[in-house]
Order: C-alpha cells, then sequence, then structure tokens
C-alpha cells in the first residue's frame, strides 16, 4: 500500500510540475461578486470534483450550483459556465457548452488536452498536464487507471483556486464556515 500511495502521490507531482497554469489568471477574472450565478459541471468522477468546487464558491459566497441538480436557477448572459473535461469533447457535456455559448454565458474549462471543440467556446481555459480518454503522448501515461490522474490534479488545482479566490475576495476560513451548513 504504501508503495502504491508513494507512486500516486509523485504521478500526481509531476502533473502539477508539467502544467503551465497558462490560463489560470484569466479563469480567476471570471470570477465576480456581483450577483452573478456559477453552475459547475463535468462528467463522472470529474463531475464529482466540479461538484466539491461548486460547494466550496457557496461557502466563498458565490450564487454557485451544479448542474444537474434541481434547483439550478434560470441563467443569463452575466452568469458563468464552468466545467471539467479532460477530453474537452464528452458529447454530453459539450452540448451543454454549446447551449450556454448560444446563451452567451462566460465558459471557464479546465481540460487535459491542448485543443478541443470546447476549448474554442470557452472564455477562459486551464490545461492541466495529465492523461485523458485520448492521450496518446507517451510523456502523460499514468499507473493509475483511465483517467483518475487528470481527476485528481483537477480537485488539486480547484481547491488551489479556492486559495486564490479567498485572497481575492478577502475570504477567511472563518468567514466561509460562518456559510457552513449548521443542521448536518
Amino acid at each position: 500500500m504504501k508503495g502504491s500511495l508513494k507512486s500516486i502521490l509523485e504521478e500526481l507531482a509531476l502533473s502539477v510540475s508539467r502544467s503551465s497554469l497558462e490560463g489560470h489568471a484569466e479563469f480567476l477574472n471570471l470570477f465576480e461578486k456581483d450577483g452573478s450565478k456559477i453552475i459547475c459541471t463535468g462528467a463522472g468522477r470529474v463531475g464529482l470534483a466540479m461538484r466539491g468546487f461548486a460547494m466550496r464558491l457557496m461557502h466563498l459566497g458565490f450564487d454557485s450550483h451544479f448542474l444537474g441538480e434541481t434547483i439550478v436557477p434560470n441563467l443569463g448572459s452575466r452568469d458563468l459556465l464552468l466545467v471539467g473535461s479532460g477530453s474537452g469533447s464528452t458529447k454530453s457535456i459539450l452540448t451543454l457548452v454549446e447551449i450556454a455559448k448560444a446563451q452567451e454565458l462566460r465558459i471557464g474549462l479546465i481540460t487535459a488536452t491542448k485543443k478541443s471543440p470546447m476549448q474554442e467556446l470557452a472564455t477562459a481555459v486551464v490545461e492541466l498536464h495529465s492523461p485523458n480518454k485520448y492521450s496518446d503522448d507517451p510523456a502523460m501515461t499514468s499507473i493509475q487507471p483511465m483517467t483518475t490522474l487528470f481527476e485528481q490534479t483537477l480537485s488539486i488545482y480547484l481547491d488551489a483556486t479556492v486559495l486564490d479566490l479567498m485572497q481575492k475576495f478577502g475570504e477567511s476560513s472563518a468567514s466561509m464556515w460562518a456559510r457552513h451548513n449548521s443542521i448536518e
């Protein structure tokens, strides 16, 4: 077990160190505390990471939701769709991105590919250096199955983004706890 854990942590460190995060500043600029709504989405385990990010955004004071929940509000041109997609071409998510673009939503994409249909529609793109379901680059391999490394790197990237947003908006752990569910 210890060997596997060490190998996973080494892969994560390599994935993070090889990610340029070139679009991160532009991604952060998508966030405004102006009453706009934020909707997060992603498929499968990527969707789980995005769901956790939607929760942290709520703790930061944003009006955030996860697409597919029954309480997602009506959206307009000031609103933001945040998408996690390793391939940037998952059909079910791509359709949602196309609908959001047609409705003039701003779109933030976190992906593991250099070029994809979703990137062409996104307002801001952050590329994480990890395998996706279509990877054929021998420098992007993982001992872990399928797209696990992207899902892990995405979760860490989103947690780091929370720290950046805390600084940007003057939030603290205490101010976030004040917004945490009090009946669980």
